[in-house]
């Protein structure tokens, strides 16, 4: 009964203790392995003097613990009258007790408050566990370093964890190179491999034998990150990884929005963000950047007569990189090129892409749950996808050959380029031509004969109000029709216009011939139109102006595309871009105007010449 109401008030106390803040700030009395585990546990050998193993390590670390918490909880009240061990007590009780620094001075509490908990729980089953089943535990004979990992597989708990911890120093001798060893090694891949659970995961880290198959671990023991995002330790965080990992591996459902990655994902993937998920943070706390010291050390600690170098080095990328989608997905645009040409710096490839995705959704969780949302999983999903979709691979494809081709043009350019154009004119036709209009310097014509489709390219230095009014008209005076076109300028170039067309035969003399034909708009003459609707949709602030979206549907009559860049032009817009389809008999044209007024000003002008405004 003592042992039932012990076990019960201790678990809804660390439920209720169980957040950031008391990491940050543990209660000295309350927390997990405070002063009342401890005296739980004292009062309860004295209690059970029969049961009471003969450890007296044990009660020394016990008591000990005691007396240091006491001490500072002395001090608490003393300051303030509380149990909480506050960010300003902290500074003032760490030169008390003549630490070298303040993280150091709390890392070592956090140490001692695991070997307290642990040693309080051990007592208790100790306590409760029939005779039979301690003295089987307490009996076991470990041969080599392997068996002490294969028991806790075995025989999952708290008493085996305590035998195994008392054996630790037997095994795993510490290798003169840093590189683990064969044993080491082969404990990693039974930790991570597809045997594994959930329980030899908790064991392996709470009997400390993670200390042993990794040392680096060791370091991070009571690390604290004094902040309201990480919920757990260093060495708790790789544990709650690890256990994270073995859900989503088993589970697809785990992955939330990103489920449908599971099957795209093979053994050698796994294997990956398996071993990532210990590595990654092995630096922390190491001074710098611990991504890139993470990388360089799993290449000195994995022996390449064990482990291949295409394994070492996917791994080690892997490390240097673990956060490389926490900082695009949730704060960057996709399809700029600014993004674009950081992950292509960074050697992301679809692979290495989807392994990423996968360990990012690991590495959140297991920092903090409740940091992880649906709202988060759907940024990442909608991140993949517009990076692995047709238009953006092509604009992907299209910065390292624009790069080297205009190294004095920002890589910005790439970005005005319309998806629809990239999809349809190949690559290195656009390079080759924009590379002989660079010496252009002022109104260029091209026509293109592309898989059985007329192209019509105009290009002009200098951008200038009505020009697209009078691209248009020539295309009208030659006979062509507008099936679609793609409308940008592009910094470094100027206005490049791509129409795709179909024209009579024998035109293309009189279109050639109209290069330098520029007439005023008020000598245009337009036919009478009809709009079926007209949706203006705003998009952001640049400079003093406002940009907006302006999309006009109609069925596809003569001079549509004419008026319509002529009354944005005459409402005041500046046309930065447009896409026109002509679909069967249905037109869309899609416009992005910046404007310089109001929007009630804006819907006027519009309306004036297009009717309706939905």
């Amino acid at each position: 009964v003592i042992l039932k109401a012990v076990r019960e008030e201790r678990k809804r106390r660390q439920t209720r203790l169980d957040s950031i803040i008391n990491f940050l700030e543990p209660h000295v009395k309350y927390t997990p392995g405070g002063v009342r585990d401890i005296e739980q546990a004292l009062s309860l050998m004295n209690l059970f003097l029969e049961k009471t193993p003969e450890d007296p390590h044990v009660t020394e670390v016990l008591k000990f613990y005691k007396d240091v918490l006491l001490l500072i909880r002395q001090r608490l009240h003393a300051e303030s009258g509380q149990d909480v061990l506050s960010g300003p007590d902290q500074l003032e009780i760490s030169k008390i007790f003549g630490a070298s620094s303040l993280s150091e001075f709390m890392r070592e509490i956090e140490r001692g408050l695991s070997r307290t908990f642990f040693y309080s729980e051990w007592l208790l089953e100790i306590f409760k566990a029939p005779r039979a089943e301690i003295n089987k535990i307490a009996d076991k004979k470990f041969k080599k370093g392997m068996d002490l990992i294969i028991s806790l597989h075995k025989s999952p708990g708290i008493l085996m964890q305590k035998k195994v911890r008392q054996s630790l120093d037997l095994f795993f001798k510490p290798s003169k190179k840093d590189q683990l060893s064969p044993d080491q090694l082969q404990g990693l891949k039974l930790l991570l491999g597809p045997k594994s659970n959930d329980s030899l995961i908790v064991d392996v880290f709470s009997s400390r034998l993670i200390d042993k198959i990794l040392p680096p671990v060791q370091k991070l023991v009571g690390y604290v990150q004094h902040d309201q995002y990480h919920r757990f330790t260093a060495d708790i965080h790789l544990q709650q990884a690890c256990r994270n990992f073995l859900k989503i591996r088993t589970k697809s459902k785990e992955l939330g929005a990103l489920s449908f990655l599971h099957k795209e994902l093979k053994t050698k993937d796994w294997e990956l963000i398996g071993w990532n998920c210990l590595f990654h943070d092995l630096s922390k706390g190491d001074g710098g950047d611990h991504s890139h010291k993470g990388a360089e050390s799993v290449l000195k600690m994995l022996p390449k007569n064990f482990i291949s170098k295409e394994f070492q080095a996917e791994l080690s990328w892997l490390v240097q990189n673990h956060l490389l989608l926490s900082s695009l997905a949730f704060k960057r645009s996709s399809i700029s090129s600014e993004t674009l040409k950081e992950l292509q710096d960074h050697g992301v490839t679809d692979q290495r892409l989807k392994r990423l995705a996968v360990f990012t959704v690991i590495d959140i969780k297991a920092t903090n749950p409740e940091a992880w949302t649906s709202w988060k999983g759907q940024l990442l999903k909608d991140f993949l996808i517009d990076l692995r979709s047709p238009e953006s691979l092509q604009r992907q494809k299209l910065i390292p050959l624009f790069q080297a081709q205009f190294k004095n043009v920002p890589s910005s350019a790439v970005d005005e380029f319309d998806s629809f154009l990239l999809q349809r004119i190949p690559l290195k036709i656009l390079i080759k031509d924009l590379s002989v209009l660079q010496k252009v310097e002022s109104t260029s014509i091209q026509i293109f004969k592309l898989s059985g489709r007329t192209w019509v390219r105009f290009f002009d230095r200098i951008d200038r109000p009505g020009l697209l009014v009078n691209y248009v008209d020539r295309l009208h005076q030659a006979g062509a029709n507008v099936l679609h076109a793609s409308i940008q300028t592009l910094p470094g170039f100027g206005v490049y216009d791509w129409f795709q067309v179909s024209l009579p035969i024998g035109k293309e003399k009189i279109l050639l011939n109209s290069v330098n034909q520029t007439l005023p708009l008020e000598r245009f003459q337009f036919e009478k139109v009809q709009f079926e609707s007209v949706k203006i949709t705003p998009m952001g602030t640049s400079e003093d102006q406002v940009e907006w979206l302006v999309n006009l549907k109609a069925k596809d009559q003569k001079g549509l595309l004419k008026l319509a860049c002529y009354a944005l032009n005459q409402a005041g817009a500046d046309i930065k871009s447009a896409r026109v389809h002509t679909w069967g008999l249905t037109v869309e044209d899609v416009f992005r105007i910046s404007f310089k007024g109001t929007e009630e000003e804006l819907k006027f002008k519009i309306t004036s010449f297009f009717g309706n405004f939905q």
